[in-house]
């Protein structure tokens, strides 16, 4: 992903009260299962917080399974999920609860972005500072926000075509 997906995960932490935000992609495995990998952060384009950078550096090394973890739960119910509090949650529950604590980092929101057919695209985790619920204006927020990244993001090979993946084929006629 672009630093611009970096800056609008970064004004839209910001905009709603949250100290960092991440966007989980799927990889798909040769069966056709998901495993949710770190795309972009909201501290991706900047390092102005070491501790915020640091956690997404921790978590860049996990993978999620469909199903495991928040990004991996939110992806399969395509439901948000929040976690009021990660210092209270069992690890089966919430695995960087601890590093998110360590971070800085006390409640999490996870966002499912879905397609027009309701499939699941991706998932944007959105992180606070402080243990607390979420109100349902934020959580309307977030969706829109997340509608409208969808949005913008489904019109990008039409506006850069040339940025689209090679084929085998033309990567080996270029030498590639």
């Amino acid at each position: 992903m672009s630093a611009a997906t970096a800056e609008l995960l970064h004004r839209t932490a910001v905009e709603l009260g949250f100290a960092y935000a991440e966007l989980w992609l799927p990889r798909f495995t040769p069966n056709g299962s998901a495993v949710l990998e770190l795309s972009t952060t909201s501290v991706d384009h900047q390092k102005d917080s070491d501790a915020l950078y640091a956690f997404a550096q921790e978590s860049r090394a996990l993978r999620f399974a469909a199903g495991y973890g928040l990004p991996g739960r939110t992806w399969t119910s395509r439901q948000p999920e929040w976690k009021a509090d990660l210092q209270s949650v069992p690890p089966q529950a919430f695995m960087r609860g601890e590093i998110a604590g360590e971070h800085g980092l006390y409640s999490a929101l996870g966002i499912p972005v879905l397609g027009s057919d309701n499939s699941p695209l991706a998932v944007a985790v959105f992180f606070s500072p402080q243990p607390g619920e979420v109100s349902t204006e934020v959580m309307s927020a977030l969706g829109a926000k997340m509608s409208a990244f969808v949005e913008a993001v489904s019109f990008m090979p039409l506006l850069a075509p040339e940025a689209a993946p090679l084929s085998r084929e033309e990567s080996a006629s270029d030498g590639l």
